[in-house]
C-alpha cells in the first residue's frame, strides 16, 4: 500500500532510502528509514494524498480486476464507465468514498483494500461453489456406482430366492393336487355307498306315503263331489231368494228416489212462482233507480264523498237486472225440468219392468236346468 501511494504521489521521480548507514545487505534500520522519509517530505506527501483520493484506476483496469463483483446483466463492454458505476453502486453505498473522472476512478484511503477484501471473498465463494459441485458430482457418481452394485446383488439374490420359492410352491401345489384327487376318489366311494342306502330307504318310504296319500285323495274326491252337488243346490235356492229380495229392494229404493226428486222439482217450481211474485213491479223499481242515478250524477259535482254510494247503487241495479233476466228464464227452465222428470219416470218404469222380466226368465231357465241336471244325476 505504501509503494502504491508513493507511485501515485511521485510520478516523475524516484526517491532512494538507505536501509542502514553502512549499506550492509540484509540489514534494515527502521528508525533511520523513517528519518529519511520525514526529511524528504514523503510522509507529509502521503498524509496529504490520503486526505484526498490517493488510489486511481482506469475503467478498463478496474473492470478486469473487479468484474467478479457484478452480474452479467450489469456488464456493458461498449461503455466501461457505466459498468464500473454499476459495480461500485452495488458494493459501496457511500458515494463520497469514490469519484468518477474522465478516464479514471478515484478512491479514498481504504476503499481499494475493501474492494480487494470483497473480491477475495467472492473468489473464495466461487472456489467453494466449484469445489462443492465437483465433490457432489464425485460423491453422486460414487453413490450411484454403489447403488448399482447393491441393486445388482439384490436382484440376483432375490432372483435366487424367488426361484427357490417358485420351486417350493410348485412342489406344494403338486402335492395338494395329488391329495385332492385321492381324497376326492375316497369321498366319492363313501358318498356312492351312502347315497345308494339313502335312496333305497327314501324310495320305500315315499312309496308307502304315496299309496296312503292316493287313498286319502280318492276318499276326498268322492266327498267333494257329494259336497259340490249339495252346496250347488243350496246356493241356487239361496240365489233365487236373494234375487227376489234385491229386485224388491231396488224397486223400493228407486221409487223413493223418484219421489224425492219429484218433491225437489215441485219445490223449485214453487220457488220460481215466489220469485215471480216478488219481482212484481220490478220495472217500476228499475225506473226509480235510474232516476235516482241521474239525481246522484247531478249531485256528484257538489259532494264527491257520495261516489261510493253511487257504485253500490249501480251494483244493486245490475243485480236486479240479472234477477229480472233469471225470472224471465224460469218458466222455460221449469218446463224443461218437468219434461226431464216425465222422461226419467218413464225410463225408471221401463228399467223396473225389464229387470223383473229378466230375473223371471233367468230364474225359470235356472230351475229348468237344475231339474234336468238333477234328473240326469238320479
Amino acid at each position: 500500500m505504501l509503494m502504491q501511494t508513493l507511485n501515485a504521489t511521485t510520478p516523475h521521480y524516484v526517491r532512494c532510502i538507505k536501509p542502514n548507514d553502512s549499506k550492509t545487505q540484509f540489514e534494515y534500520n527502521p528508525k533511520r528509514a523513517v528519518q529519511q522519509l520525514r526529511a524528504c517530505g514523503v510522509l507529509e506527501t502521503i498524509r496529504i494524498s490520503a486526505a484526498g483520493f490517493p488510489s486511481r484506476w482506469t475503467y478498463a483496469e478496474f473492470f478486469l480486476r473487479y468484474r467478479v463483483l457484478c452480474r452479467s446483466t450489469d456488464v456493458d463492454r461498449a461503455n466501461m464507465k457505466r459498468t464500473c458505476e454499476h459495480i461500485l453502486a452495488r458494493v459501496i453505498k457511500d458515494e463520497d468514498r469514490f469519484c468518477f473522472g474522465k478516464t479514471k476512478i478515484f478512491f479514498r484511503a481504504g476503499q481499494v483494500a475493501y474492494l480487494e477484501k470483497l473480491r477475495a471473498e467472492r473468489l473464495r465463494k466461487c472456489c467453494l461453489t466449484m469445489q462443492r459441485n465437483v465433490r457432489g458430482w464425485l460423491q453422486r457418481n460414487r453413490y450411484q456406482k454403489i447403488i448399482r452394485t447393491i441393486r445388482g446383488l439384490q436382484r440376483r439374490a432375490r432372483g435366487l430366492l424367488a426361484r427357490r420359492a417358485a420351486q417350493t410352491e410348485r412342489e406344494r401345489r403338486a402335492a395338494i393336487c395329488m391329495q385332492r384327487h385321492v381324497r376326492g376318489w375316497l369321498a366319492r366311494l363313501r358318498y356312492a355307498a351312502v347315497r345308494r342306502a339313502v335312496l333305497g330307504l327314501q324310495r320305500r318310504g315315499r312309496g308307502l306315503l304315496a299309496r296312503r296319500k292316493c287313498e286319502q285323495l280318492r276318499y276326498n274326491a268322492k266327498a267333494v263331489i257329494i259336497q259340490r252337488w249339495v252346496r250347488g243346490w243350496l246356493a241356487r235356492k239361496r240365489y233365487l231368494r236373494q234375487t227376489q229380495r234385491l229386485v224388491l229392494a231396488q224397486s223400493v229404493v228407486r221409487r223413493f228416489l223418484a219421489r224425492r226428486r219429484l218433491r225437489k222439482l215441485k219445490a223449485e217450481a214453487r220457488s220460481v212462482e215466489h220469485v215471480k211474485k216478488l219481482n212484481v213491479g220490478l220495472e217500476n223499481k228499475i225506473i226509480s233507480l235510474q232516476q235516482r242515478i241521474e239525481e246522484m250524477n247531478k249531485e256528484k259535482q257538489k259532494n264527491k264523498n257520495t261516489q261510493g254510494d253511487l257504485s253500490v247503487t249501480k251494483q244493486q241495479l245490475e243485480k236486479l237486472k240479472a234477477a229480472e233476466i233469471i225470472s224471465r228464464k224460469l218458466p222455460e227452465k221449469i218446463a224443461e225440468l218437468e219434461d226431464e222428470l216425465r222422461i226419467a219416470k218413464q225410463q225408471l218404469r221401463n228399467e223396473i219392468d225389464e229387470k223383473v222380466r229378466q230375473q223371471k226368465s233367468s230364474a225359470f231357465e235356472f230351475c229348468t236346468i237344475f231339474e234336468g241336471y238333477y234328473e240326469n244325476s238320479m
